[in-house]
């Protein structure tokens, strides 16, 4: 599919080195935010490290030699995805996330494993299988939801535990704090129902006072003569039948012309 291996690594080298480019300055910006901010040196440090990796990284897949998972580890994970153990496993990570979630919320245990989670997917790009199933266009969308899901089920939970200690003091959730008024079902069909039928009775009203003008000037308006229209002579050299096809019929009317195009003598 993809021809020699050679051909392939050419093909995603300069993908996975922007992939990488873009990872690592995600993490200077995270270490940036560390230190400017939350005055927290070591971590950002760190993060810092992790971005020098990323453009190491890069770096070596645009020049053609991108990393890529080793044959055991490939081996293990697909031995792992099996059915019954892929079944059973996810299981207990749900139930250890489920459990251990005032560990796995923290923002900076998320944001190691989002970076796992993407060093991991550009690690197999290298594999001419996945990167087949990765980058075949109706699946695109399916890898973003992917990340998506992760996302929004740990803003979720964060927002969940934070709830949770607040209803432990005795304090209302987050949500109180901001008990703004939002116009959801069905209260925004009546604002939408009032807008449709306040808009169609001034369309009615412009049609009643400004109809009436505009085809009263459309009346009065005078067809445009067709001033490029010629009559051709059925002879060269006839340079008098050459003239606007209104000329014509003025000479035809004043029995110089005949009907028919031809001259009277």
């Amino acid at each position: 599919m993809h021809g020699s291996e050679a051909d392939f690594l050419a093909s995603v080298s300069g993908f996975l080195g922007f992939y990488y480019l873009v990872l690592a300055i995600a993490n200077a910006v995270v270490a940036f935010y560390l230190w400017h901010y939350r005055h927290e040196v070591g971590q950002a440090i760190f993060w810092l490290a992790v971005s020098f990796g990323l453009v190491i990284i890069g770096s070596a897949a645009m020049g053609g030699s991108p990393l890529g998972l080793p044959a055991g580890l490939r081996d293990t994970i697909n031995y792992l995805t099996g059915p019954v153990i892929y079944s059973v496993g996810t299981t207990a990570i749900l139930l250890l996330l489920y459990f251990g979630r005032r560990f796995f919320v923290q923002p900076m245990v998320a944001w190691i494993g989002l970076n796992l989670s993407l060093v991991a997917m550009g690690l197999s790009m290298v594999d001419p299988n996945f990167a087949a199933i990765v980058m075949k266009p109706d699946n695109v969308p399916i890898v973003g939801l992917v990340f998506l899901l992760g996302f929004f089920t740990w803003l979720a939970t964060y927002k969940a535990v934070e709830n949770d200690d607040r209803i432990a003091r005795g304090l209302p959730p987050t949500e109180k704090l901001d008990d703004e008024k939002v116009l959801v079902w069905p209260d925004l069909v009546y604002t939408e129902l009032i807008c449709m039928v306040a808009l169609t009775a001034f369309l009615l009203v412009w049609d009643r006072l400004a109809g009436p003008a505009r085809r009263a000037g459309q009346q009065r308006e005078d067809p445009q003569p067709v001033e490029g229209a010629v009559v051709l002579p059925r002879l060269a050299g006839n340079a008098r039948l050459l003239r606007p096809v209104d000329g014509r019929r003025a000479l035809a009317k004043s029995g110089r012309v005949r009907a028919d195009g031809d001259s009277v003598p």
